[in-house]
């Protein structure tokens, strides 16, 4: 069999790509995250997500059979590892996009290359965006892609689910919660500061975030030392199995003393799809008892 050229092979994925996927009842306009109109003849057959919160959520609506790729970081539900990977949210491959025929690919703003916003388009590609800045952000995003999948139903299922676990938490919130320190990764030292998803969560479980202000600084150990947290959160990374070591080298911090370094996992904090839920209620139960053993 004769080699093909790269640019006969594109050609050759575009033009198949073309072939219509399915027919579609109603068509359907949306309005992303980042202000553009995404117009799809129906709720789409063939979703590309690039993003691993919205593959997770998608899979939560019963939608994961509309999934035909992902990314290498689209890790979970486990179902999720079965379908074709198109590389790195960031610079997804194109000919194995292609290849998928999505009549729909899903991008985050914050994750993606603006390249590869430019090549779908130019391709003709409809994309949608997400952009979840808070817990009102997530709520839409979870109204919005089940109308974009045609699951409004369970959407607005998940949506009643994640507003009842929001209303919980607040109303049993300590009136004078820890102060904590939210820490993304040790090394470097990387909090999270109020203007962050996890920094709602936080205020909305009554805790007091010892790094206001900015997103997501690094700090140094004075400035750890000053700050002297009573609750400090950690998640595991790859090659940071026990993260709580790094805080236990300054045993004159309050949490150390009071042995509140509390491992929890980073996706239920740190990524806008259905395990917010989990994660505003383990956040909230450590911050209540951590109210409790207050000085």
């Amino acid at each position: 069999m004769p080699c093909l050229s790269r640019p006969f092979l594109l050609g050759w994925l575009l033009a198949l790509w073309w072939l219509p996927a399915a027919v579609a009842a109603a068509p359907l306009t949306l309005v992303d995250d980042l202000g553009r109109r995404v117009e799809l003849a129906g709720p789409a057959c063939r979703i590309l997500s690039l993003v691993p919160s919205v593959t997770e959520t998608l899979f939560a609506l019963g939608a994961g059979g509309q999934l035909v790729g992902r990314t290498d970081f689209c890790t979970y539900p486990p179902a999720a590892l079965q379908l074709p990977s198109v590389g790195a949210y960031d610079n997804p491959n194109l000919e194995a996009v292609l290849l998928r025929r999505p009549d729909l690919v899903i991008l985050s703003a914050d994750m993606s290359n603006p390249a590869a916003l430019a090549r779908f388009e130019a391709l003709r590609l409809p994309v949608y965006i997400v952009y979840p800045r808070s817990l009102d952000g997530v709520a839409r995003q979870f109204e919005q892609l089940g109308r974009l999948c045609g699951r409004e139903a369970a959407a607005a299922e998940l949506g009643r689910r994640f507003a009842a676990v929001r209303q919980q938490v607040a109303r049993q919130a300590p009136a004078q919660g820890p102060r904590v320190l939210l820490c993304v990764m040790v090394e470097p030292l990387i909090v999270a500061g109020d203007e962050t998803l996890m920094g709602e969560m936080l205020r909305l479980c009554g805790g007091r975030n010892v790094a206001p202000g900015q997103r997501f600084p690094q700090w140094n150990v004075e400035t750890l030392l000053q700050a002297d947290p009573q609750l400090i959160l950690v998640s595991a990374h790859p090659g940071q199995p026990r993260p709580e070591t790094f805080f236990e080298r300054w045993p004159l911090l309050q949490a150390v003393r009071q042995g509140r370094l509390v491992q929890l996992e980073a996706d239920w904090l740190q990524r806008p799809g259905p395990r917010l839920i989990e994660g505003l209620q383990a956040l909230a139960a450590v911050v209540r008892q951590a109210a409790q053993v207050q000085p």
